[in-house]
């Protein structure tokens, strides 16, 4: 006997009108026609009119037709019974009305053979037989099944579904929200718990376009809509405290965006609170009060074309500073993108803040969904946005640098694990190009994370003993260097040209700055003042209550889950101590370690350990969505959504700056005395070495004459280029008011001339001897070789990154 082929189900509740109109010989007749076997279930569902009557006599005259008689309990019931009875491959239901013709099958069928499991019909948007209010109430039930249940089926509720016969018999089986009956026929949204399940099991769903007509029926109640958006975020709940018991495979383990969508959007409504402290006119007091005057700095660079940006021409009092030679640049280039667009240095600094605070949520999402699913990845962005530590790094010291790093941390750890777990090159240049982000957004940040990268790597390589992929990942460390080597060779070789001394020593010497047990642990001790030496300190250096709490709490997950979870229960044990011991290393007893260690001295504050901690406990956090003790199950969207209001409400006070001043502009920050403050502040810091202290006071014109007698007039001056018209009456000396460092070259009348720094003992300023005359001179900042060698390797390795992403062959290493 052959195999039907198409089972058409469809429901039928007091439907005498509907079969006066033909409708049931319109499926007759197309259906007819075919060359598969087919059947029609027709389902009375109680009805309370002729149409069982009706039925029955159409099902004895026409082959191919049969009727089922159920208890009235609306449409779920009917399908549901419908389904489970049908024996063919595929199973179709489809509203009596006919709104969408039979017809559409053949669309649908088409779809089967290409290996899709579900297809669902989709109306057009617009109907002329529907009124507005209709349209607007199907729009808000779209929106609303779209952002919590359904990201991406833009159509739920088209009466017109198809399925392989085993997976809908499984899917009608398995309701748990809607599968009651109810009095009255309540008709539920029983089509999004279907559609719902159809993706956690990971079936391959599409939606179709079909032709429909909107017939009004008059049994859709006021109050119904409200019932279905209850069933709506029932079926969220259920599917967040795991109440469907389906293995993560599929949609689950694929990860896939529609996935995430929801917790994507709640994660970024969630940041909101974090960010409102920055977005306002006018400006704010920070420790670093440098930001907009660096992307200045930057914005400079970029139009005397000085790529990539090394010297400033204002700092250093107005005689010129090698910045960006040393300190790292990244996130002035994301400013310089930002203002280009039209914001003013000011609120460029604010867009960055905005932007790392998303960003950093973000890159900690993608890292701990990958082991704690969606909701455990949720709450352990939380955790790493609403840290006290990461407050503290903007809104007190305004340490965007520091916090950028915060950003990138996630990332490397992502994209190690993914490298080594799945052997793909495609990995390689993430690992790469999140690398060489940290090495560019703060050197110490660098230092200290290098070996918890080191220790997560050499964990994954152990436990899946794929030891060959040793060889992708020296390929990353090596790109991610050459990415980088534009800033990151110049400081290594050139640094032996700058005073770092300054750097170490005074108030920026480590013994002066270890954190205590109590302000690690529990005192939150919020201020905006400064580090201080012993418990005195104005600012926090707290972990985070919730979050030091929570990690203890994970531990005990990961014991208990160690036979059932072994790799992922030792990993929790691994990060949790090697976070104790990062943690341990802001602590004073910790001082032996620092001094055996001396490169340790330049990250000046071991409270900025505390990077790792929030980086450590954040992450672990979200790991308590596996402990799977009964009551827990039951209740984890409790949990969930207690342990995102507290991290958020025990810290978003935090957020904020002290002072705000509305009357700050551009204009007012970079003029008077505003203005002296920017370009002296942090005039120690890699200050050339043959200037023995800063200057006291700015200088004298850009060129002067100290010796003998003539006069000098500036002709053109910008950050990279200087020149100048000299006349000599005797024999004298032509002082350049500008620095010297490596990179400077001299010229008189297009002549190279050599110059000694030390000849000026007072600030190591270029002198150039002049005998009696009328002169061109002219000065230009030039690569040093170590800065083309950093310039070329970054070059070849962007370009690399670049064609990799940009053409189809990165799509082919992913399958390698």
């Amino acid at each position: 006997m052959k195999q039907i082929k198409l089972s058409v189900i469809i429901p039928a509740y007091n439907e005498a009108e509907n079969f006066k109109r033909g409708v049931l010989e319109e499926v007759n007749k197309f259906l007819k026609k075919q060359k598969y076997l087919w059947e029609v279930v027709l389902v009375n569902d109680g009805s309370t009119d002729a149409t069982f009557k009706l039925l029955k006599t159409f099902s004895t005259k026409n082959p191919g037709f049969r009727v089922l008689d159920i208890p009235h309990g609306g449409k779920v019931a009917a399908v549901s019974a419908g389904i489970k009875d049908a024996k063919g491959e595929i199973v179709l239901f489809t509203d009596f009305d006919q709104s969408t013709p039979i017809s559409e099958v053949e669309k649908v069928l088409r779809e089967f053979k290409r290996g899709v499991d579900v297809v669902v019909g989709e109306r057009p948007s617009k109907d002329v037989n529907r009124s507005f209010f209709q349209m607007i109430r199907s729009k808000a039930f779209n929106l609303a099944v779209q952002a919590v249940a359904l990201p991406g089926i833009k159509d739920t509720q088209c009466g017109f579904k198809a399925f392989k016969s085993e997976i809908g018999k499984k899917l009608f089986n398995e309701l748990k929200v809607t599968h009651r009956t109810q009095k009255g026929g309540y008709m539920g949204a029983f089509d999004v718990e279907i559609l719902f399940l159809a993706r956690k099991y990971g079936y391959k769903i599409i939606s179709i376009p079909v032709s429909w007509k909107y017939f009004k029926s008059g049994r859709l109640s006021s109050l119904e809509p409200l019932k279905m958006l209850r069933d709506v975020f029932s079926v969220w709940l259920f599917g967040l405290s795991g109440q469907y018991q389906i293995p993560q495979s599929g949609a689950e383990q694929t990860g896939g965006f529609r996935y995430h969508f929801v917790a994507i959007v709640i994660l970024l409504i969630l940041t909101i609170p974090a960010v409102v402290g920055v977005i306002k006119p006018g400006y704010f007091r920070m420790h670093d009060d440098l930001q907009a005057m660096r992307q200045l700095v930057m914005d400079k660079c970029f139009n005397d074309l000085q790529i990539p940006c090394r010297w400033s021409e204002d700092l250093g009092y107005g005689y010129g500073y090698p910045l960006f030679n040393f300190y790292p640049p990244l996130p002035y280039y994301f400013g310089q993108v930002i203002h280009w667009s039209g914001f003013s240095f000011t609120n460029t600094f604010k867009v960055l803040v905005v932007l790392n605070f998303i960003v950093t949520g973000l890159a900690m999402y993608l890292l701990a969904q990958e082991f704690w699913g969606r909701w455990g990845g949720l709450i352990s962005a939380l955790f790493y946005v609403y840290a006290p530590y990461h407050a503290v790094d903007v809104y007190v010291r305004a340490a965007i640098n520091e916090a950028w790093a915060l950003a990138w941390f996630p990332i490397i750890f992502w994209s190690l694990y993914k490298l080594i777990t799945t052997k793909k090159w495609f990995y390689v240049p993430i690992l790469a190009l999140s690398s060489a982000f940290l090495m560019l957004s703060h050197n110490p940040m660098l230092m200290i994370f290098v070996p918890f990268a080191i220790i997560w790597a050499i964990y994954w390589l152990v436990v899946t003993r794929e030891f060959r992929v040793v060889l992708k990942l020296v390929v990353g460390g090596i790109w991610a260097l050459g990415l980088a080597a534009f800033f990151t060779l110049p400081v290594i070789f050139e640094q032996k040209y700058a005073h770092l001394e300054t750097l170490v020593s005074g108030y920026f010497n480590y013994l002066a700055h270890f954190a205590t047990v109590n302000e690690l642990f529990i005192s939150i001790n919020w201020g905006y003042g400064d580090s201080r030496f012993g418990p005195i300190d104005d600012m926090s250096f707290a972990v985070g209550h919730l979050h030091w709490i929570l990690s203890l709490l994970t531990l005990s997950v990961a014991l208990l889950l160690i036979r059932k979870k072994l790799r992922i229960s030792l990993m929790i044990i691994l990060v949790f101590f090697t976070t104790l011991f990062f943690t341990f290393l802001a602590h004073e007893k910790s001082s032996f370690i620092w001094s055996a260690i001396k490169s340790l001295e330049f990250l000046q504050f071991p409270w900025r350990f505390l990077t790792l901690s929030v980086f450590g406990t954040s992450f672990l956090a979200g790991s308590i969505v596996l402990f799977d003790q009964k009551f827990f199950i039951k209740t984890r969207p409790f949990f969930i959504i207690l342990a995102i209001a507290g991290v958020i409400y025990l810290n978003k006070n935090y957020f904020y700056f002290k002072d705000y001043w509305p009357w700050v502009t551009d204009q007012v920050k970079f003029s008077g005395e505003l203005w002296r403050l920017q370009i002296t502040s942090g005039i120690f810091d890699y200050l050339p070495i043959w200037a023995p202290l800063p200057p006291a006071k700015p200088p004298n014109g850009d060129a002067e004459v100290p010796e003998g007698i003539g006069e000098a007039r500036l002709l053109f001056k910008n950050s990279i280029r200087q020149e100048y018209t000299v006349r000599m009456q005797e024999s004298g000396v032509l002082r350049l008011n500008t620095f010297y460092f490596p990179g400077w070259k001299y010229f008189v009348d297009g002549v190279e001339v050599n110059v000694d720094p030390y000849e000026d003992k007072e600030l190591g300023r270029p002198r150039i001897k002049l005998a009696p005359g009328n002169y061109k001179v002219s000065a230009k900042f030039t690569n040093t070789p170590v800065r083309v060698i950093g310039d070329t390797f970054s070059l070849i390795s962007w370009l690399a990154l670049i064609v990799l992403v940009g053409y189809k062959p990165l799509r082919r290493l992913k399958n390698v």
